[in-house]
């Protein structure tokens, strides 16, 4: 496999390869393989045509990669808020950081969830 680098699109823009993945998929074509750790090259990924694509998917593929690292030049907000296209955009992490917010098992949802509950109607 050849891993790919897309260090100089972050150091001159600050897009990464998460958002180029991100803003790919709003062009509807599957995005790159992203490296594993650790990475041996900065920002790299891996192009991965599947056995079904044939050279005119491989084009468009290609012409929606270059479009996107244009476009990180012109207006890196577009990317870096991406995806615009698709049915989920970004999920809230802020929930992800609230112990508050957790629970390993159902039952112990439905008992944080009571007790929330309870709070805001004793609050009322």
């Amino acid at each position: 496999m050849t891993r790919f680098s897309l260090g100089q699109l972050f150091d001159e823009t600050g897009i990464g390869i998460a958002d180029v993945q991100n803003r790919m998929a709003d062009f509807g074509v599957d995005a790159f393989w992203m490296s594993h750790e650790p990475w041996l090259v900065p920002h790299p990924f891996t192009p991965e045509a599947g056995e079904m694509w044939s050279k005119e998917d491989i084009d468009t593929w290609i012409a929606v990669l270059r479009h996107v690292c244009a476009e990180a030049y012109a207006d890196p907000e577009t990317v870096k808020t991406a995806p615009h296209n698709q049915v989920i955009g970004k999920l809230d992490p802020a929930p992800l950081e609230d112990p508050e917010r957790w629970a390993m098992t159902w039952r112990a949802y439905l008992r944080k969830r009571r007790q929330r509950e309870a709070l805001a109607t004793a609050a009322e």
